[in-house]
């Protein structure tokens, strides 16, 4: 028999080295997984640091102990500050707030304050309906207010001309009438622009215009929807370019018109101020995007540097870059939660403004987009569509919370179709 020659090489044979690798990549795996599982806990892994020694003959060794040694006790002092405010909060009553807390209290200064800003006592006891003590992050309604009035107010000053957005579903119900007085008696420009006019008919949103018309100029607006996923086809990208900004065109002539009377004519400024106003969810950011891409080149002199709160749109006109939020009447909640002026995660109770929707929105409406059958009252509809959602609880019970918040969600979006009537 021939001699079978020994192995003299220290290769490692195939099979064995992906044995190897399979076995490498089971254990990553298993230890990612067991890692996201400790995050959820709230368990995380401190990796320990090695001490740095510092050699003896080193000049200011010293020097950089004492200020290490300093380090650790501020940061041990934040720790038992830290920990000591907690301690404070845990014995506080349940669910309530600092601000809830001040409110309850009877601080004169405080009702000082609310006061001097213009805040009647209805708007305070809104404010204070509107807090919700169970939950942690819901912002506070009177603190937005309180903050965004001034705000407005500082950008109606400045302003030359101001422009108003309202919502084409209701923009009887989004115009805020008192801040439209003010314009006036300060002798500036109000311009109305109906926006999302494709959610309602043309003929709905003409007469509109037309009745707006009769207190100041109104334009009706559309822009494109902003593309949020950047992998789409190129076919998709090329119809939002060719899709036509509606009422862009009226809006930018009726700014150059004023700009020449106040910059050329009677030469009282270099340039005009334009600020937007409107309340949430009618599209203010929508419009300062679209004037944006307007720029013109010239619009800078030489050597002007430009204002980081202003869009120089000409170089007679500018665009504040703040936008002034109006919130609705604080009598009217419904208002607060269909502007959007509270997140819909954050509504204690959203069962509250389906009742003020379905007045609103016709019932055939509501049945054709949810297909469901009919129904007589606020609970029998979320009923409906919590079946057909598949928002049920513990033993097949509708979950009323959820539906609703998911008839309010729609609403914001434009799934649900509805227009005010101009007539009434």
């Amino acid at each position: 028999m021939p001699k079978i020659r020994k192995r003299t090489t220290r290769r490692v044979t195939l099979k064995k080295k992906y044995s190897i690798q399979k076995s490498a990549k089971d254990t990553k795996r298993k230890i990612k997984k067991e890692a996201k599982k400790m995050q959820k806990r709230g368990i995380l892994h401190k990796n320990t640091k090695k001490e740095v020694v510092i050699p003896n003959s080193y000049p200011y060794k010293e020097e950089l102990m004492n200020e290490a040694e300093k380090k650790m006790q501020e940061e041990k002092d934040i720790k038992a500050h830290q920990k000591a405010l907690e301690k404070a909060n845990a014995q506080l009553p349940k669910g309530e707030t600092h601000f809830a807390q001040v409110i309850k209290g009877n601080v004169k200064k405080q009702e000082e304050e609310k006061l001097q800003d213009g805040l009647t006592h209805q708007e305070i006891a809104e404010a204070e309906r509107l807090i919700d003590p169970q939950a942690s992050k819901v912002n506070n309604v009177y603190q937005y207010k309180k903050g965004y009035a001034k705000e407005v107010r500082k950008l109606v000053e400045q302003s030359d001309i101001v422009i108003e957005m309202l919502d084409a579903r209701d923009p009887e119900g989004s115009r805020n009438h008192d801040l439209e007085k003010e314009c006036q008696e300060l002798n500036k420009k109000v311009v109305l622009v109906i926006n999302k006019i494709d959610l309602v008919s043309d003929q709905n949103a003409q007469q509109w215009q037309k009745k707006l018309s009769k207190s100041h100029e109104c334009i009706l607006f559309k822009a494109p929807k902003k593309r949020q996923s950047q992998d789409e086809d190129e076919e998709m990208k090329d119809e939002e370019q060719e899709d036509e900004i509606i009422g862009l065109a009226d809006i930018i002539k009726i700014l150059k018109t004023h700009s020449k009377k106040v910059c050329v004519k009677e030469k009282l400024k270099d340039y005009i101020l334009v600020g937007v106003i409107g309340q949430p969810n009618t599209g203010k950011s929508t419009l300062i995007r679209v004037l944006r891409k307007e720029r013109a080149p010239d619009a800078l002199k030489d050597g002007q540097k430009p204002n980081p709160k202003e869009i120089r749109l000409h170089k007679n006109i500018a665009i504040l870059s703040t936008k002034g939020l109006v919130f609705p009447d604080p009598e009217q909640y419904e208002k607060y939660i269909l502007r959007q002026a509270i997140k819909i995660e954050e509504i204690k109770d959203p069962i509250q403004p389906i009742q003020h929707l379905i007045n609103k929105v016709e019932k055939q409406e509501l049945l054709r987009h949810f297909r469901i059958a009919d129904f007589k009252d606020v609970n029998e509809l979320l009923g409906h569509i919590a079946k057909k959602k598949g928002h049920l609880q513990a033993g097949g019970k509708a979950n009323m919370d959820q539906a609703a918040r998911a008839i309010i969600r729609e609403f914001l979006h434009g799934k649900i179709k509805y227009s005010s009537n101009p007539k009434q």
